[in-house]
């Protein structure tokens, strides 16, 4: 029996003859293998294997207001690494900032994945929050405002990542069309005050 390392998944885009002079009824099949890290992944950043192939077509599709200006158009900055918030801010909580070009969307509700469009013409990096826990050196239940909270017994502070709503254009392989998707992402990491438990 073969172990099944990818999730296939079979796209079928027409292509409409503009300036290549390619044939109107030109038919590009294309097998996308979608990474099993990305599996159960809202957003996932790992580039599918043929995505490139795609890019082409997803640019024919976007409506003018979505193209980037040139001068707007950054470089690749997902590779860079996360950059830590300054130590001066810790009191509140110490948190990384990381930006991501993620390539796919899932919507685990519907049970569906969509490409999100990431090409030459439009790039959509998203910056994610975390708390970085490696930092925060605080003893017991007190990683935050341990300042404010001197002598308050029965209050603990913990770093809390919060979340927004932010856009994304995806492509809709079915109506061949792009789509716009709002998707929660980690936006700051923030102390939270709360009672402790008692017995």
């Amino acid at each position: 029996m073969l172990s099944l390392n990818f999730v296939y998944f079979v796209v079928v885009a027409g292509l409409v003859a503009i300036s290549s002079g390619a044939p109107a009824n030109d038919v590009v099949n294309t097998s996308i293998k979608i990474p099993e890290q990305c599996k159960d992944m809202e957003l996932c950043s790992i580039k599918p294997e043929g995505y490139s192939e795609l890019e082409e077509l997803f640019n024919s599709k976007l409506p003018p207001y979505l193209i980037q200006p040139y001068s707007d158009r950054s470089d690749d900055n997902s590779n860079q690494p996360p950059i830590l918030s300054p130590e001066s801010d810790w009191h509140n909580c110490p948190y990384t900032t990381k930006i991501t070009l993620p390539y796919l969307h899932s919507n685990t509700k519907k049970n569906i994945t969509r490409f999100i469009i990431q090409t030459d013409l439009l790039r959509q990096e998203l910056p994610e929050v975390s708390c970085s826990t490696t930092h925060i050196t605080a003893p017991g239940h007190r990683e935050c405002f341990q300042d404010l909270l001197h002598g308050e017994k029965d209050l603990k502070s913990t770093c809390v990542e919060s979340k927004t709503k932010l856009t994304i254009y995806l492509f809709d392989m079915d109506r061949k069309e792009v789509i716009q998707e709002f998707v929660p992402v980690s936006s700051s990491c923030s102390c939270m005050i709360s009672y402790t438990t008692t017995a």
